[in-house]
C-alpha cells in the first residue's frame, strides 16, 4: 500500500511539472526507453527487433537507431532528450510505469509532442501483454518512423543552416540540374564539367563528398544494373571503387512520386597512396517525360569514427531536394 501511494504522489508532481521550456537534445542514434527493469529485456529485443532494426554499414555495422534503457525514476527527472519511449507491459503488474502509461494513454501506441522540451517525441506504448505490443509495432512502424525522421529533419536543418548557404553552389545546382538544393557555406567546388552534367562538391574533415550527375534510364532499371552502372560511373568520373559488401536498397517519398535509394561502401583503388573508404548513399531520381535519370550520391570519410551524424546530415540534404518548376 506505502509503495502505490508514494507512486501515485510521484505521478501526481510529474503532471504537474511536465511542461516544455527548452529546447530538446539529440546524437541523432540514441532513443531513450523508460520501462520497468522486470520488462527492459523484452522491450529492447522487441525495439530492437521489430522497429530499429536498420543497420548502416559504413562498413562497420552502426544502427540507425539505438534504444537505450533508462529506468521509469529518472523520467520524472523531466529529461531533454528528443526521442524518448515510455512502455508499460502491464500483465496484470502495478508498476509506476505502468500508472504514468495509463495516466498519459489508453491502450496501443500513442505520440507526445514537446513532453518536457521542445522538438521532442515521446512515444507511450501501453500494452497488455508482448504480443500485443509486437502487434501494434507491426502496424504502425512506418508512422513512427516517419516521426522520428520528420523531427531528425527538422533539427538537421537548424544545424546545417548555422554556417549559411553556399550561394555559388546552390545557383550551380539549380542552374544544371533544374532543383533546389541547401548546400552549407563550408562546401567547396571539388570538379565541374557543364558539358556533361557533372558536379562534385565536399567539405573538409570529416570529409563529406557529394556528387550530382545525369544519365541515362535504362541503366537503372533493377537493383542489380543499378549498381553495375554506379560502379562503372564511380570508378570513371571519381576514381574509386565500390565494394560489394551488404548493399541495401530502398524506394522513398520524394515529393508527389518517389525515388530510389541504394546503401553501399566505397574504397581507394588497390594501388592508391592513401588506401581508405567508408559508405555512400546514392539517390536515383527520373526525370519525368525524359529518358534521363538524375544521380545523387552523398559520400562519407571518417577512418575508425563513428559516422551516423554525417551520413543522416547527407541524408538531410538530398532527400530535401525540390525540383525547380
Amino acid at each position: 500500500m506505502f509503495v502505490k501511494e508514494k507512486n501515485k504522489i510521484l505521478i501526481a508532481l510529474f503532471l504537474v511539472f511536465s511542461c516544455s521550456n527548452n529546447i530538446s537534445t539529440t546524437n541523432y542514434q540514441n532513443i531513450y526507453v523508460y520501462t520497468s527493469e522486470e520488462d527492459k529485456n523484452i522491450v529492447l529485443k522487441v525495439l530492437n527487433e521489430n522497429l530499429f532494426n536498420f543497420t548502416y554499414n559504413t562498413p562497420k555495422p552502426e544502427r540507425k537507431y539505438r534504444p537505450i534503457y533508462k529506468p521509469v525514476i529518472e523520467f520524472m527527472n523531466s529529461p531533454k532528450h528528443s526521442l524518448m519511449m515510455l512502455v508499460s507491459i502491464e500483465e496484470e503488474k502495478d508498476t509506476t510505469v505502468d500508472l504514468i502509461a495509463n495516466r498519459l494513454s489508453g491502450k496501443g501506441i500513442s505520440l507526445a509532442n514537446n513532453h518536457y522540451a521542445d522538438e521532442q517525441l515521446l512515444f507511450i506504448l501501453n500494452h497488455s501483454n508482448q504480443e500485443d505490443m509486437v502487434s501494434e509495432i507491426d502496424n504502425y512502424r512506418d508512422w513512427i518512423l516517419g516521426k522520428i525522421k520528420d523531427n531528425e529533419f527538422k533539427k538537421l536543418s537548424k544545424h546545417s543552416l548555422k554556417s549559411g548557404p553556399n550561394e555559388e553552389l546552390i545557383s550551380n545546382i539549380k542552374n544544371m540540374f533544374a532543383i533546389n538544393m541547401y548546400v552549407q557555406k563550408d562546401y567547396k567546388k571539388i570538379r565541374i564539367n557543364d558539358d556533361s552534367n557533372f558536379l562534385w562538391i565536399g567539405r573538409a574533415f570529416p570529409y563529406r563528398w557529394i556528387v550530382i550527375y545525369e544519365d541515362v534510364q535504362h541503366f537503372y532499371q533493377t537493383p542489380k544494373t543499378s549498381w553495375e552502372r554506379l560502379e562503372y560511373k564511380f570508378n570513371d568520373h571519381l576514381d574509386i571503387d565500390v565494394v560489394s559488401y551488404k548493399t541495401q536498397f530502398e524506394t522513398i517519398d520524394f515529393q508527389d512520386d518517389e525515388m530510389r535509394k541504394i546503401y553501399g561502401v566505397y574504397s581507394t583503388k588497390i594501388d592508391s597512396k592513401n588506401p581508405t573508404g567508408g559508405p555512400f548513399i546514392t539517390y536515383i531520381i527520373d526525370q519525368n517525360q525524359t529518358n534521363k535519370v538524375l544521380i545523387v550520391s552523398g559520400f562519407v570519410n571518417f577512418p575508425g569514427k563513428d559516422k551516423i551524424f554525417h551520413i543522416k546530415e547527407l541524408e538531410y540534404i538530398i532527400e530535401t531536394i525540390t525540383k525547380d518548376e
